[in-house]
């Protein structure tokens, strides 16, 4: 499912304008001051206490940086992003990567400020049920 949703994400053209794909980040990879705008992918569930697991319900959200002072590029990649996955359905990765039955949108955060890289942050957070 994890290979689905990334491969989803940074073949979307109107996301590569705005997000190269050296930019999309999983949460353990995030380098100390990436350019901006640039997208963490943070994985926040386990099916029935299995990380990496291809099947039943996982939680994701996408974390978009920006630069200080406006939330505007934000707004747009957040709104790309959840359209993306709103239309990923019976999503079949080589391999055994599983498939993608179904997403869900959860929430989006509001106006955040990461102190650390200096940026502003939104997240978009979802289901994704894999089978």
């Amino acid at each position: 499912m994890k290979t689905i949703l990334f491969s989803e994400l940074v073949s979307d053209g109107v996301l590569l304008a705005y997000i190269p794909v050296t930019r999309w980040f999983s949460i353990n990879n995030v380098p100390s001051n990436p350019k901006k705008p640039f997208a963490v992918i943070k994985w926040t569930g386990t099916n029935n206490g299995i990380p990496q697991s291809n099947n039943g319900v996982q939680g994701v959200q996408i974390w978009v940086h920006g630069e200080e002072g406006s939330y505007a590029v934000i707004d747009i990649i957040i709104e790309r992003t959840k359209y993306v996955i709103q239309e990923i359905k019976d999503s079949k990765a080589e391999k055994g990567s599983g498939i993608i039955a179904c997403t869900r949108w959860n929430n989006d955060s509001g106006e955040l400020l990461d102190l650390d890289r200096r940026t502003n942050v939104r997240y978009t957070q979802w289901q994704i049920i894999g089978r």
